[in-house]
């Protein structure tokens, strides 16, 4: 099953970029944290006129859900094919901000088409 190799896939030298036809990895050498998001709001709204479509800021019921430890990462709710999707993970790679851009869903691992701005993900430690 995708979700699983995802969460085997084995980690990016800093600055390494990797893609498949169901997703994009990028390992930006930039410290991010949260506190970084309105850096990249900025960008967006600047280059595009608009807010830019963040759908989780942090954890999420979705991802405790899932089981994934979400809670410095973001998601923005855009197809990373798409014109602004490729602009904004142009943007990322240019600051040196991680990154999975998932194309479409991945059972177990991505509701759906979206930029995770942020380490990769781990699982939840199991109490």
């Amino acid at each position: 099953m995708l979700g699983e190799k995802v969460l085997r896939m084995p980690e990016l030298p800093v600055n390494g970029f990797s893609e498949t036809a169901e997703l994009a990895r990028f390992n930006g050498g930039s410290k991010w944290s949260l506190k970084e998001a309105p850096r990249v709001e900025k960008y967006f709204s600047q280059a595009f006129g608009r807010r830019l479509p963040v759908t989780a800021m942090g954890q999420s019921d979705t991802h405790h859900r899932l089981g994934f430890d979400h809670h410095d990462a973001m998601d923005v709710g855009l197809h990373p094919d798409s014109s602004e999707g490729r602009a904004l993970t142009d943007y990322l790679r240019k600051a040196g901000i991680p990154f999975v851009a998932f194309r479409g869903a991945v059972s177990g691992t991505s509701t759906g088409p979206h930029i995770h701005i942020g380490k990769p993900s781990g699982r939840l430690a199991r109490r």
